[in-house]
């Protein structure tokens, strides 16, 4: 049988043009295969971490969230298309500079070593075990008042005024004053409105703490165990030891100064005000009333002392400011009574 029969079919069976086309197919298959190696991106790989300050610029690319820490990343094959997570938590950032450089953006996460990870879509194709290591102890302290609540009884009684708990921890809160045990309640909130049923066996005591942020405040926001203190109070916070404190008012950690205030009272609540009413705060600043001078039917002027704390604006008492003419609240157990400041005065003047 001959090559190629008087019909053009190559060994009687194809058409000697098919039969062309078959092969060059054949021949790409090759060909495709070589540049795909030659131009497929490099897998990335993560050869090093490092902290790396914090600019302006990765301010503004955080835009306005809490942008705790900054790490260059090391490697081969990274690609701006890439993004990053810190253990569980999407990073806030992954700012692509080479093929083998790029910054990451860390948001609030909780001290301690997390995981870095580099992912190409939903596809982990990267990881640096432990690479990031956020310190408790690089952290701004603030003073918080408020609640720690669902404790049992054991619990309860290790919180002593001054103590550090966990001890020699650090990511450890201090207790600055602690208050008689009540029951512990939970609270349900449906719009303006709560109710509380109580817990069986559980206790909650009022307190003051100091606890340390988790890096220093950006845009006036701190985070405590990777969680924001923003919004409206009440904030739950989960702390060491596994306490939770019912967060209610933030307050300076610098001393108050010692003030002076007379106010007229307006309203119902004029006829119930009396020497020795002190507003529920368990702190130092909790303001008190040292007389009650003229009292008519729905008004009275009374003079209290309290704690204010120095800021740009003027003197401050539980964050706002005290001047003639402002108007200052007192909150106790029997009533809320808000009044107009006629005079003010501190040991160190007025401002």
């Amino acid at each position: 049988m001959s090559l190629i029969d008087d019909r053009g079919r190559l060994f009687g069976r194809l058409n000697i043009v098919d039969a062309a086309l078959l092969a060059f197919l054949i021949a790409l298959v090759p060909l495709g295969y070589g540049t795909y190696l030659l131009f497929r991106p490099a897998r990335p790989q993560i050869t090093g971490v490092e902290p790396s300050a914090i600019t302006v610029a990765e301010r503004r690319i955080g835009n306005g969230s809490a942008l705790t820490a900054k790490f260059k990343i090391r490697g081969t094959g990274l690609t701006p298309l890439l993004r990053a997570k810190i253990g569980d938590s999407d990073a806030l950032g992954l700012v692509f500079e080479s093929p083998n450089s790029a910054d990451v953006l860390v948001g609030p996460v909780p001290p301690g070593k997390h995981d870095l990870i580099l992912l190409d879509g939903v596809q982990e194709v990267a990881r640096a075990n432990g690479a990031i290591d956020i310190q408790a102890s690089s952290g701004t302290p603030i003073r918080v008042a408020g609640w720690l609540i669902d404790m049992d009884r054991a619990a309860s009684e290790a919180l002593k005024a001054g103590a550090v708990i966990p001890a020699n921890a650090p990511s450890s809160f201090q207790l600055v004053a602690v208050g008689a045990e009540r029951p512990a309640r939970s609270r349900i909130r449906f719009g303006d409105g709560v109710t509380d049923g109580d817990l069986n066996g559980l206790v909650a005591r009022e307190a003051v703490l100091v606890l340390r942020c988790d890096s220093p405040p950006m845009y006036d926001v701190c985070s405590i165990s990777g969680q924001a203190i923003s919004g409206q109070a009440p904030l739950v916070l989960s702390l060491p030891a596994s306490y939770r404190f019912e967060l209610q008012e933030v307050l300076p950690m610098t001393p108050p100064s010692r003030a002076t205030a007379t106010i007229r009272i307006q309203g119902p609540a004029a006829a119930l005000v009396q020497t020795g009413d002190q507003d529920s705060l368990l702190d130092s600043r909790s303001a008190r009333i040292e007389s009650v001078g003229s009292r008519g039917a729905d008004s009275a002027t009374i003079t209290i002392s309290l704690g204010v704390d120095d800021s740009r604006e003027g003197w401050r008492y539980r964050g706002h400011l005290v001047r003639p003419g402002d108007t200052l609240t007192l909150s106790t157990n029997r009533y809320q009574a808000a009044g107009q400041v006629l005079s003010f005065s501190t040991a160190a003047g007025t401002k």
